[in-house]
């Protein structure tokens, strides 16, 4: 089973021992080179707890562009942020491309306690974006953002120890690819819980590893960050073939339902081994799923794929 990546509320942490945390975030050299972070002097905060960047988002089109730029100037650290993405020059046409001073502005905001800002300046260091490619800083600002607790920075960790990501940043390592997954998890990443789940299945020694893999994939629905359809897919597959779980075929036809029209070959085999009561049972328990989930797929309304691509 494969790993994926997600690249496509305020929330103040507040550390008591925040005077050691400040001194870690003092400008440091990294071996024998002249490379120095970005102190962080100012309380930590999350402002997108949910990972997906749809805080930032909200934020300009609540605000609109001028006020961004006015509370900036006023000091207010997300704001800083907000300006600073913003003149990246692909989110606005009200604002010209500086990558110098956008690149100014991330800093700041990191210096200002902005953990977000984190991630953000781990894509511009991997990547090269108006600065030179740096994977020692790369990988200090996603770490340093991640042990903040910042989702999108350790659901990235998980998938680069996977060795699916970031190439060059870590050395694959599965426990290391565990536990930022287990801390993604934590936080209500259903995608890294999903992850967790297909990490424990592919390294189970015994029924008890395959047990957790069923239970942590059973848990995803209950998550409050991702889309609802993450998981379903592993949930089908583990209740077909009786991982973690016994074998139910009416179970696995529903989330193979709800994974239509793809899924259709997995219903097809499934059927072969059901009697009609049990496949109406299935296709009852999905069009439930569907109507709690105000999530729809063409099955619902009785349609199905065409060898034309259409849906009758």
């Amino acid at each position: 089973m494969q790993i994926l990546d997600n690249r496509s509320l305020r929330f103040v942490v507040f550390f008591s021992f925040l005077p050691l945390v400040l001194l870690v975030f003092s400008v440091l050299s990294f071996n024998d080179n002249d490379i120095n972070f970005i102190e962080m002097t100012s309380s930590p905060v999350i402002y997108d707890v949910s990972g997906d960047s749809s805080y930032l988002s909200d934020f300009i089109k609540s605000k609109g562009v001028g006020s961004v730029f006015n509370l900036a100037q006023e000091g207010d650290p997300y704001a800083v942020y907000a300006r600073g993405v913003l003149k990246f020059g692909n989110i606005s046409s009200e604002v010209s491309r500086n990558l110098a001073s956008a690149i100014e502005d991330v800093e700041s905001s990191w210096r200002l306690g902005v953990v977000d800002a984190g991630y953000k300046l781990f894509e511009l260091y991997f990547d090269g974006v108006g600065v030179d490619k740096n994977y020692e800083l790369a990988l200090y600002y996603l770490k340093s953002s991640a042990e903040f607790g910042y989702l999108k920075s350790q659901r990235y960790l998980g998938v680069a120890y996977s060795g699916l990501a970031g190439h060059g940043l870590v050395q694959e390592n599965a426990e290391r690819a565990k536990y930022w997954f287990e801390r993604a998890a934590t936080n209500g990443d259903k995608l890294s819980t999903k992850n967790l789940a297909i990490l424990y299945y592919d390294g189970a020694a015994d029924e008890r590893d395959k047990n957790m893999s069923f239970e942590i994939a059973l848990s995803v629905e209950s998550k409050p960050y991702g889309d609802d359809m993450v998981g379903l897919d592993t949930l089908a597959f583990f209740y077909e073939k009786g991982i973690g779980t016994d074998i139910n075929v009416v179970q696995a036809y529903k989330y193979y339902d709800l994974l239509s029209p793809g899924s259709a070959p997995d219903k097809a085999r499934l059927e072969e081994k059901m009697t009609p009561e049990q496949i109406r049972e299935a296709i009852r328990l999905s069009r439930q799923w569907q109507e709690e989930h105000n999530i729809f797929v063409p099955s619902y309304y009785g349609l199905e794929y065409q060898e034309d691509g259409s849906f009758q």
